[in-house]
């Protein structure tokens, strides 16, 4: 997206976020990431540097993020801040990268501790077909949000929850 879900200084506090986490099930035929390390930067513990791996195809990314709050759910904003060469030259693929720099990923966490992640494209995605939300979409998965972050915090607000966790990663 062009814009995040809220703005960096309205940032919440999750401090049950900072650790690391790894991998525990989850996101139906996706690729999960195994290890995820997320780190407050400084002494702030409401922005955060966020790096992802995965062993066994040597790729990993590291993340500038921050959570929003949208009523009772969270959200990760996201950016790529630095990558392998293999996600690197993937990324290549999509010029229009640049004009889009936020990601979203949708937040929880269950009554067991474990950390629930949820990649919120299908939803963005069928809200930009739908021409709820200003951008374009190509294929299932790749959408490009061009809207203002209250459009954007709004569909995700009233996404259902099962679509909105239709494949969660689940981290421990």
């Amino acid at each position: 997206a062009t814009n995040p879900i809220g703005p960096p200084e309205a940032a919440a506090e999750e401090s049950r976020l900072l650790g690391v986490w790894t991998a525990d099930g989850g996101g139906g035929d996706n690729r999960a990431w195994e290890f995820v390390h997320i780190l407050a930067q400084g002494d702030d513990r409401k922005h955060l540097d966020i790096l992802v791996a995965n062993h066994e195809e040597k790729t990993w990314v590291v993340f500038d993020g921050y959570v929003t709050a949208v009523g009772e759910r969270q959200f990760l904003n996201l950016r790529i801040a630095a990558a392998d060469a293999t996600t690197t030259a993937q990324m290549e693929k999509y010029p229009q990268r640049a004009n889009y720099p936020y990601g979203f990923a949708a937040i929880a966490f269950e009554s067991d501790g474990r950390l629930k992640v949820a990649y919120a494209g299908e939803v963005l995605a069928k809200a930009v077909q739908a021409n709820q939300l200003a951008g374009e979409t190509q294929g299932d998965w790749d959408v490009f949000v061009s809207a203002p972050s209250e459009s954007i915090a709004n569909i995700l607000a009233g996404a259902d929850e099962a679509v909105l966790f239709a494949k969660p990663f689940y981290y421990k």
